[in-house]
């Protein structure tokens, strides 16, 4: 594709120029380290040279944080595969978070809310036979001793390389369920590009049950700007990209708990006969698009919370919920081409 022609980028200055030869690094970097972008008319941009340097910009790293060396291990294992086996929690945690579940999923039922993935919603019933919570700490405030482990939060900054920004706060719950190739369950990547979830099992999940699929080292793709809105990725896909294709089934007991970045390829496994599957979900992302928050006042919680774990959750605690009137959380990830202040 040509590069951007001058009559679409006046001016001289270097990040102007950079664009101009499409030399996407330097722009990147440029973004990072300045606020020079607020010389340049972004949304006049051809949206495919302003979704690569979003896209550099995002992967980028401005820290470099020392980590224990076994939390080390861990970040290294999801840099060079895309996910990685984290820490589990308590029997007694898995306890109090599946009534959580329960909760919400009791709340939905009785709002008779049946739709396809609506993330300005609070929580839904899908129409392939499961739940969705997009707020969970409203349900299990007991979450927030899993997300505010100060080594954790660590890992996420330096994994993103930037200040991590918990993103929101999820639980799901899957009914037996024939398969189904829309949505979550087809292979899909989430459309925020680097980007780092905590999974964590709240149910047994065996490999003939209803686990979560994720192709390894998919990570690492960097999508084109039709690919990434359409999100239509397949194994073929994969394997062209990535000269082969090597799955991973996340499973295991109540408790366990697993990494990996969203912008992998991954798939949420269907089947009639599986039992019930629950999981709580964590995303920490090093952008400011989109930053879900909670109805649970969390106040004088975040004031406990370790130096680093309160930066982390600052954004979080003082946003407007998409579902609350007068939010303008409606813009994501995907459609900020023209806002570089929040990449």
């Amino acid at each position: 594709m040509a590069p951007a022609s001058r009559s679409r980028l006046p001016g001289s200055d270097e990040l102007t120029q950079a664009l101009r030869r499409r030399d996407i690094e330097t722009a990147a970097a440029l973004l990072a380290t300045t606020d020079i972008g607020a010389s340049v008319d972004w949304g006049s941009l051809p949206p495919w040279l302003a979704h690569e340097v979003r896209q550099e910009r995002h992967r980028r790293r401005d820290l470099d944080i020392r980590l224990d060396r076994h939390v080390e291990a861990t970040r290294a294992q999801i840099e060079r595969d895309g996910w990685a086996p984290w820490r589990r929690i308590t029997e007694e945690q898995v306890s109090r978070l599946r009534l959580g579940v329960d909760s919400f999923v009791e709340e939905a039922d009785r709002d008779m809310v049946t739709r396809a993935p609506a993330y300005l919603d609070r929580n839904y019933r899908m129409p392939q036979d499961g739940y969705t919570c997009n707020d969970f700490l409203a349900y299990a405030p007991q979450m927030l001793e899993v997300l505010s482990e100060p080594a954790l939060v660590e890992l996420a900054s330096a994994y993103l390389g930037r200040q991590a920004h918990l993103q929101r706060v999820m639980a799901m719950r899957y009914l037996p369920s024939a398969s189904s190739y829309d949505h979550q369950f087809r292979w899909h990547h989430d459309m925020w590009d680097r980007r780092l979830k905590l999974y964590v099992l709240l149910s047994d999940i065996g490999p003939e049950d209803q686990p979560m699929r994720f192709v390894v080292g998919s990570h690492a793709i960097k999508h084109s700007l039709t690919r990434f809105r359409t999100n239509r990725v397949t194994l073929g896909y994969c394997r062209r990209r990535l000269g082969g294709v090597q799955e991973v089934a996340l499973t295991g007991k109540a408790g366990d708990s697993f990494l990996f970045d969203s912008n992998g390829v991954h798939i949420a496994t269907r089947r009639p006969t599986a039992p019930q599957r629950d999981v709580a979900i964590v995303e920490w992302s090093p952008s400011l698009a989109w930053i879900v928050g909670t109805d649970r006042d969390v106040s004088n919680d975040v004031g406990r919370f370790s130096p680093e774990v309160r930066t982390s959750v600052e954004a979080f605690a003082h946003a407007r919920p998409p579902w609350v009137a007068g939010s303008e959380q409606a813009r994501s990830w995907a459609v900020s081409l023209d806002r570089p202040d929040l990449w």
